[in-house]
């Protein structure tokens, strides 16, 4: 049986129909992330959003922009957050934060979740992965700019105090205009 390779890539025009072929088939997208609607904004963002491969197939997606030398999903969408295919499941989705952050590491961005925050967007998967990341000896810290309901927050918050990670994660809540 062969091991299946997981890489990721910046995303490029050339895959712009792979792309719009998972939002499509996708449990989580919606027309707001189709390349079509996204590209209208592009002269105001800077691109940097990640693509996900198991071998050849695309799995997941991370719409994003970068802007001094921080990692945002979306800035030019209304929400941002994983997007993934429908057969994705928990250790696939831990092995693609994992490969998310180690890549966003070694080019030295900050790791920044902004989105609603919501179970859909995979918050949890993060959370371990950073875990996982902490304990293989990379230093990484999380800032969380959204907004959710208290006691799923609340159940956010429990979870990485009882990882022993709760200084490696700031949540600031909602921002907006020129603080987005």
């Amino acid at each position: 049986m062969g091991v299946d390779l997981l890489r990721i890539e910046k995303y490029s025009a050339e895959k712009k129909d792979a792309w719009n072929r998972l939002i499509k088939d996708s449990k989580n997208g919606t027309f707001m992330l189709d390349r079509n609607y996204m590209d209208y904004h592009a002269d105001r963002f800077e691109d940097f959003s990640l693509m996900f491969f198991e071998d050849q197939n695309l799995i997941a997606v991370l719409p994003a922009n970068v802007k001094n030398d921080t990692i945002f999903s979306h800035q030019g969408l209304t929400y941002g957050g994983m997007i993934y295919d429908c057969n994705m499941k928990s250790p696939k989705m831990l092995e693609i934060f994992t490969l998310m952050i180690e890549f966003l590491k070694s080019k030295k961005y900050k790791l920044l979740f902004l989105s609603r925050i919501d179970k859909k967007k995979g918050i949890e998967y993060l959370i371990k992965a950073v875990k996982i990341l902490l304990n293989n000896g990379l230093d990484i810290g999380v800032v969380v700019a959204g907004m959710g309901t208290p006691k799923y927050l609340k159940s956010l918050r429990k979870e990485i105090d009882l990882l022993g990670i709760t200084d490696k994660f700031c949540f600031v809540g909602q921002v907006n205009g020129i603080t987005k």
